[in-house]
């Protein structure tokens, strides 16, 4: 198989493992910290009317679940990809920092949350590069 086809099936993985790790964190945060009345988090209309109400125990647990979750996604991208594994893993970083950007936007309440949310993006994928690579000491150091 090309290292071409190995490399997106690498960040198919990364991104899927991603989106189950970030799901799991963020329905078991919603069981300890409750949505506050009134907003159906299914409805984005209903978040971004209602944005307001939100107060900082409801970021909680979507700062951990995105953070460990593109954490997770650049370990993976960095093990399974056959070349080019650093800027695979700043890749996965640089994707959900401009979907979470997107999305603050979009909500139009872009506040100090906003901020420490896009900014744990790239060095968490950096992170995760870096973990992997502290375990596969005989591969080839990319910064």
């Amino acid at each position: 198989m090309p290292n071409s086809i190995k490399n997106i099936l690498a960040v198919l993985l990364a991104i899927i493992t991603a989106a189950i790790i970030s799901f799991c964190i963020i329905v078991l945060g919603h069981s300890i910290i409750p949505t506050p009345v009134g907003i159906d988090t299914n409805d984005f209309e209903s978040i971004k009317s209602n944005f307001h109400l939100f107060e900082f125990k409801h970021f909680l647990f979507p700062l951990i679940a995105h953070g460990l979750s593109t954490l997770a996604a650049s370990y993976l991208v960095s093990r399974y990809a056959k070349t080019h594994k650093f800027w695979f893993a700043l890749g996965i970083g640089l994707v959900f920092m401009f979907a979470s950007l997107s999305l603050s936007l979009r909500i139009g309440h872009f506040n100090w949350i906003g901020i420490v949310e896009i900014a744990q993006y790239v060095p968490l994928s950096i992170l995760g590069y870096k973990l992997w690579q502290q375990n596969n000491p005989t591969e080839k150091i990319v910064p």
